[in-house]
């Protein structure tokens, strides 16, 4: 479908008012229309393939390049009733900019880690390189300088839209909870959200990719783990705002998008607990995904929750198996009295802010790339043993190699 649209914008020559277009007021409004059709059909190409995984629709010549803001002319005769204060500095279409250069930045990463990664590949002659840690650190290194880009754009981008958080800073996966008592128009509040829900999407979709399923805690290196990390932390922040969100306030009622948003955190939670059970952060992502289900819930999603709740189960069937290969307690050994049934395994209490974190996790919540320099924290022999837990230390080399008999079905 994407193509198609494609070809009907290239068939009409949009792109070709894409780059063409200038500032001045001579412009056509037909031009000005069509280049603003191209850029929001490059935006959503963006979108769909990094969400599906496949490439781009609209090839590298084709794309358009990054003017300046609209406007406060031409915002306020497109739109008359989206007036703000001069105290703002923005005007309601700096929105659609901001976010178009948002998805540019992430498929301009994109490009190159896709070209990074296919060079590293075929230099071990392999198809993934899960379990080449070398390769995986070169391509992991890669990633984390041009995420440096994506906080760049944070920084850069107005205060106006950015959502102010409860001793918090906005953006971040702090987990302080949104501050939505707020007074400016209810189209401002909702801007500021999507931007910030397509960005923790966008460094999912980014980081995903080195979420490995191997059971050798050997093979991690620093910064592939740190990007785990930093996954399943935007999968935490975006599932804890949605929650917030759909309890406290009805900003994004009828938001389409939050599907997308929940689904992509959703998957994010379910690796990150499949992949590494008893890392310190994996109870809070089982926990979060209980909220997930009930986010999918409060917006009509049956199927959602459903995925949600199978991929729960599965985490806690992965759990089972590694406690029972180490010998610790199961429900099998454990005494009736004490004994938890899947169901209420995990079970999430709802905090009054995000910031509930369990023993271990202190270190690893904020570990994104905006702390990778705080080498402090990787004190163990390898960065994986951050991500399998500090149960790994006393294990003899034996039981290690055993986890390979430990998996999970389709």
């Amino acid at each position: 479908m994407i193509r198609s649209a494609v070809a009907a914008a290239e068939s009409l020559g949009l792109q070709l008012d894409a780059g063409n277009e200038t500032q001045d007021s001579e412009v056509s409004s037909d031009a000005t229309t069509g280049s603003r059709l191209w850029k929001c059909l490059i935006t959503l190409d963006t979108q769909v393939s990094l969400h599906l995984g496949r490439p781009f629709a609209i090839t590298e010549p084709r794309l358009y390049e990054r003017e300046h803001p609209e406007s406060d002319s031409i915002a306020e005769l497109a739109g008359p009733n989206f007036t703000l204060s001069q105290s703002l500095d923005i005007n309601w279409l700096r929105f659609q900019h901001e976010r178009q250069a948002l998805f540019q930045i992430a498929r301009e990463i994109q490009t190159e880690f896709a070209r990074v990664m296919e060079d590293v590949l075929s230099e071990i002659d392999q198809p993934d390189f899960y379990q080449h840690p070398s390769s995986r650190e070169k391509c992991a290194k890669y990633l984390y300088e041009q995420l440096k880009r994506l906080k760049t754009w944070v920084e850069e981008l107005p205060s106006s839209l950015k959502t102010p958080r409860v001793q918090g800073v906005p953006f971040s996966v702090d987990r302080s909870p949104l501050d939505l008592s707020q007074g400016d128009p209810l189209w401002l509040q909702r801007q500021r959200l999507m931007l910030e829900f397509d960005y923790h999407s966008l460094v999912i979709m980014l980081t995903r990719t080195f979420n490995s399923f191997l059971p050798t805690p050997a093979l991690g290196t620093f910064n592939s783990d740190n990007h785990c990390i930093t996954c399943v932390n935007s999968g935490i922040m975006v599932t804890n705002m949605l929650n917030q969100i759909s309890r406290d306030s009805g900003i994004l009622a009828g938001c389409f998008q939050v599907f997308d948003w929940q689904r992509t955190a959703t998957f994010a939670l379910a690796g990150f607990s499949c992949g590494y059970p008893i890392c310190p952060m994996s109870p809070t992502a089982r926990k979060t995904l209980t909220l997930a289900a009930k986010v999918f819930e409060i917006f009509g999603s049956k199927a959602g929750v459903q995925l949600t709740n199978s991929l729960r189960i599965k985490s806690l069937e992965l759990v089972e198996a590694f406690r029972a290969r180490l010998g610790l307690a199961t429900p099998a050994t454990t005494p009736a009295s004490n004994q938890k049934s899947p169901d209420t395994l995990d079970i999430v209490v709802e905090p009054s802010g995000y910031q509930i974190m369990s023993v271990g996790e202190e270190a690893l919540y904020n570990a994104g790339f905006d702390a990778t320099l705080n080498e402090d924290m990787w004190t163990v022999d390898t960065p994986g043993g951050l991500l399998w837990g500090d149960l790994l230390k006393d294990l003899d080399s034996g039981l290690v190699s055993s986890l390979g008999q430990v998996g999970v079905d389709d």
